[in-house]
């Protein structure tokens, strides 16, 4: 945010709660007319019939998609009101392209570009080499049982 102020001149300013409410309702509103549901991660207060809680991580989405014999998986929230399920990242710092500028996950747009342009494909992680995620893979407890190999290799 300091390069958004820094290069634009925008600068955040951090409203109270009864303001948020009312803007969170005015823009779910619009976003009802257009046919999109408007969403609220780590701010319960904002959630209503109209502001719905997200999960940034969903397990349910992803059994629903990935797997309806079933996953194994247990909410583990980041911080206070977060509603997300336990995962584990298959990537690193620096390597998605879009350049958003609300992202914590990309510091350096030119690093990034360059990770992703030179990604492994054959590798199982993101901004890793085959033979880096094969050793990773390689270091799974033995205790797994085979479905949860097949769930890791899928992701």
């Amino acid at each position: 945010m300091k390069s958004l102020k820094k290069t634009t001149g925008l600068k955040i300013t951090n409203y109270g709660d009864d303001f948020k409410i009312e803007l969170a309702n005015d823009l779910a509103a619009i976003a009802e007319r257009y046919g999109i549901r408007m969403f609220s991660c780590c701010g319960d207060y904002l959630v209503n019939d109209n502001i719905h809680k997200p999960h940034c991580i969903d397990g349910n989405i992803i059994e629903s998609l990935f797997f309806p014999d079933g996953l194994r998986h247990k909410e583990k929230p980041t911080r206070k009101e977060c509603g997300c399920t336990e995962s584990t990242d298959i990537g690193t710092y620096d390597t998605c392209p879009h350049g958003c500028v609300y992202c914590y996950a990309n510091m350096n747009n030119q690093k990034a570009n360059k990770a992703f342009n030179n990604h492994d494909k054959e590798s199982a992680f993101l901004g890793y080499s085959k033979s880096q995620s094969d050793k990773w893979l390689a270091e799974i407890p033995n205790n797994w049982t085979e479905r949860d190999s097949k769930q890791l290799k899928m992701f």
